[in-house]
């Protein structure tokens, strides 16, 4: 057992190298894996790049200080859906360390509140979802809504309708185990 936990450990030390290496190229425009990361063209990429140096902080808090430029662009970057939801884990990650309000000035959590929202996935009237998005995306908004409830930027009151939705969705087209991404029928 003790062998294992150690493989275990050293497989996750490694990780964090290639977590640590990958960030630290990006942030100094240099190739990983062949290629230059950016932030351009990619609407996940700043929720990407958030999460990944949110769990490098967990797991090295005496360098949060050498990634403190990065938080700025990652702020200003675009960010839909998906992107949003990395982000917003980020961000729980962080209120979790109780570095949130250490990392991000008063002025980026304000923009981050009107930007990482799930209104673009969710018509708040009908609760439905916003064309063109497949069903698998209630998951996203409702994340993103409950996240954001977490992070007492608004009531629960949303991510319970969006959760309703899901639910009625998976109760209604989940019969033979799985849920499609057709809104009329099951595969």
């Amino acid at each position: 057992m003790l062998e294992r936990n150690m493989l275990r450990e050293n497989i996750i030390d490694k990780l964090y190298d290639v977590l640590d290496s990958v960030v630290n190229r990006t942030i100094n425009k240099e190739q990983s894996f062949g290629v230059v990361l950016t932030l351009d063209d990619d609407p996940y990429a700043s929720g990407k790049f958030a999460l990944a140096l949110s769990f490098l902080i967990e797991r090295f808090p005496a360098r949060a200080d050498q990634w403190s430029g990065v938080w700025h662009e990652l702020v200003k970057a675009p960010s839909e859906n998906w992107g949003k939801y990395y982000f917003l884990q980020a961000l729980w990650k962080l209120h979790c360390l109780g570095l949130l309000n250490t990392i991000f000035s008063d002025q980026q959590l304000q923009r981050l509140t009107e930007k990482l929202r799930w209104q673009e996935l969710v018509d708040e009237e009908s609760w439905k979802l916003n064309p063109p998005f497949p069903t698998n995306y209630y998951g996203v908004a409702f994340s993103i809504a409950r996240l954001r409830f977490l992070l007492g930027w608004e009531t629960q009151f949303a991510s319970q309708k969006i959760l309703q939705q899901l639910v009625e969705h998976y109760r209604t087209h989940s019969q033979h185990g799985c849920v499609d991404e057709l809104r009329e029928r099951a595969l």
